[in-house]
């Protein structure tokens, strides 16, 4: 199948201002757990912080039909900020249980501290996935504005109302920033990525095609598999592509 760049913007720059779009929103509250041995009143602890955030994947088919959810994960912090033994306290979409705890494995934290030490800490954290065509609501700037979906075939709307089966190419509808810090004396970094997108707007097979020859190259591959893609649109049906996405930083 050929190749394809992904359209206008055809380079997403995350100077300034982070680009990033979440169907789970902005990253979520992290709210206390059940310690299994609670701190003593007289101790002030400082809760831990999320710093580093992706979204647990949310199918096309689902998102475009309204489907929404709600999953509480409870997780441990460790003293150095990774994720320990995360665990679904509650949810109302089972079926994005797996993907909850495979983006929650990823999340980072500055951790709990208590008289000054870093601490292991309990906490639970609510996902939601909300969609565009429910609670979310629509932006216009979005490139689905002009998309339906009914059964399988996805439709363009013109500006008369009228539907024909849609044709396109891959689009980002969520994006994470690299979680990347541009070394002193440095004042830009750019990447290209060559991925697959699957009919569900997953990103499969991330690799590096043209290198920065920095971390940053690093940052772009994990940030990659949690961006989430309007697919590629042939006569109605998704199928599934390769793309090849530049990247760029920049003070």
């Amino acid at each position: 199948m050929p190749e394809s760049t992904v359209p206008p913007p055809r380079e997403f720059d995350f100077s300034g201002r982070s680009p990033t779009q979440s169907l789970s929103g902005p990253a979520p509250a992290v709210t206390t757990g059940e310690p299994q041995a609670a701190p003593s009143e007289k101790v002030e602890v400082r809760m831990p912080v999320l710093i580093e955030y992706y979204p647990p994947f949310y199918p096309i088919s689902d998102r475009m039909r309204g489907a929404e959810g709600r999953v509480l994960v409870g997780l441990f912090v460790t003293e150095t900020g990774l994720v320990e033994s995360p665990t679904i306290l509650s949810s109302t979409v089972p079926a994005y249980s797996e993907e909850v705890l495979k983006a929650a494995a990823q999340w980072r934290f500055l951790p709990a501290r208590a008289e000054g030490k870093a601490v292991r800490f309990p906490v639970r954290i609510p996902v939601t996935f909300a969609s565009e065509y429910g609670s979310a609501g629509m932006d216009r700037s979005s490139p689905l504005v002009r998309i339906k979906v009914s059964g399988d075939t996805y439709y363009s709307v013109d500006d008369n109302g009228r539907f024909s089966p849609a044709n396109g190419d891959v689009v980002p509808l969520t994006r994470v920033e690299p979680a990347f810090t541009l070394p002193e004396g440095v004042k830009e970094l750019r990447v290209t990525l060559k991925i697959r997108v699957d009919e569900q707007g997953r990103v499969l097979n991330p690799e590096v095609a043209d290198s920065s020859g920095t971390d940053f190259d690093k940052a772009a591959l994990k940030a990659i598999q949690y961006w989430q893609f309007l697919p590629k649109l042939k006569n109605g049906k998704p199928v599934a592509t390769s793309a090849k996405l530049p990247l760029r930083v920049a003070r």
